[in-house]
């Protein structure tokens, strides 16, 4: 498409990349005309990148985070960093693909944080909150390997295939009356 003219007079390139962009990001000066303008502290300048380009930086960072309010706030993090960065910025690539990446390693992290795993306590089923396993098993405190088991639990003590040591679609819970061998251990 490079060389082509429309009827209007500009670069075909031009117009497709403008019809991609909202009427904001269209009136956005050059990267260079704007990254010096946002490094000598211009506020209009700023405004008018985020006004451009927030919209979109909060659906690329929805995709990376659970709720649209973790996303505004990577986002505002990214504008952040973007300001801190600013004077770090090279022209190796366009402003916009800069600020970009920026975000995208904030989401990256954010998911990371938010994904780590829920405690174990959250996933409490029953009402019984008393120990799963007998206490009268394990070694006393005045007695040498305190808290060890006392004996390790036997394996392959089982007949009953519908028990729920050895299934997880079990048809009796584990030390039921239903399983003789659970009531041996």
């Amino acid at each position: 498409m490079d060389g082509l003219v429309t009827e209007h007079g500009t670069p075909a390139a031009e117009r497709q990349g403008s019809r991609l962009r909202s009427p904001a990001a269209r009136s956005l000066p050059p990267d260079d005309e704007l990254v010096t303008r946002l490094r000598a502290g211009d506020e209009a300048a700023f405004a008018s990148l985020v006004d451009a380009w927030s919209s979109g930086m909060v659906r690329l960072a929805r995709s990376f985070v659970s709720t649209e309010e973790s996303a505004a706030e990577v986002v505002q993090d990214a504008w952040l960093a973007v300001v801190a960065g600013l004077t770090g910025y090279e022209g190796r690539s366009s402003l916009r693909t800069w600020v970009y990446r920026i975000l995208v390693n904030i989401a990256k992290r954010r998911w990371r944080q938010e994904n780590r795993g829920i405690p174990w306590s959250s996933l409490s089923i029953g009402e019984d909150d008393g120990p799963t396993v007998d206490p009268g098993r394990f070694r006393g405190a005045g007695e040498p390997y305190a808290g060890h088991w006392r004996e390790f639990p036997a394996r392959g003590r089982h007949r009953n295939r519908n028990c729920w040591p050895l299934r997880s679609g079990h048809r009796s819970p584990p030390h039921s009356p239903d399983c003789p061998p659970c009531n041996e251990l």
